[in-house]
């Protein structure tokens, strides 16, 4: 762990940036789990190697599934491109999945992106888009059933294994 550390601390003091979607009822812990991973991050190394920010349809905050407000201090369409982009869960995917102005957004920064993280029912979100055909993906386990109704392209992989593991705690999708 010390030799990562270390690597980091080496490298270039330039921030990556690191964009979470932001949509209302988006699930609390799906927005702060990851902002405060990096956060943490930047305390560990002594310095901002990742910048944090949300972004929304419209610029605006959002309310989450707890009925707090979250400040977005971007819009979909000023967001060009991100090292990380993060795609959160959350009761109010559902009222995404058809959202034209979000399906240009993802579609936008994909290929600009280094790191695209769906977390749980995000990615229902990611294949809304078509960024997940063909792909092996998973989901919220409540959400099974709707994701290989409405996405059966997508190589969905839910509740298979009783081990899992991750090369690291954000991975391309």
């Amino acid at each position: 762990m010390s030799e990562m550390i270390a690597s980091l601390q080496n490298q270039t003091k330039c921030p990556h940036s690191v964009v979470i979607l932001g949509f209302d009822e988006v699930l609390l812990m799906d927005v702060a789990g990851p902002a405060q991973v990096f956060a943490s991050t930047n305390k560990v190394l002594g310095w901002k190697a990742y910048d944090i920010t949300i972004a929304s349809k419209d610029g605006g905050d959002v309310t989450t599934d707890t009925g707090l407000s979250l400040c977005a201090e971007v819009s979909f369409a000023t967001v060009s491109s991100a090292d990380i982009l993060v795609v959160p869960g959350g009761p109010g995917v559902d009222q995404c999945l058809d959202d034209p102005s979000l399906h240009h957004f993802l579609i936008g920064v994909e290929p600009d992106v280094e790191r695209f993280v769906s977390i749980c029912s995000g990615s229902l979100l990611t294949a809304s888009a078509g960024l997940l055909e063909s792909r092996k993906s998973t989901t919220h386990w409540e959400r099974a059933d709707l994701a290989h109704q409405l996405f059966p392209s997508v190589d969905w992989h839910l509740d298979e294994y009783s081990h899992m593991t991750a090369s690291s705690i954000v991975r391309r999708a």
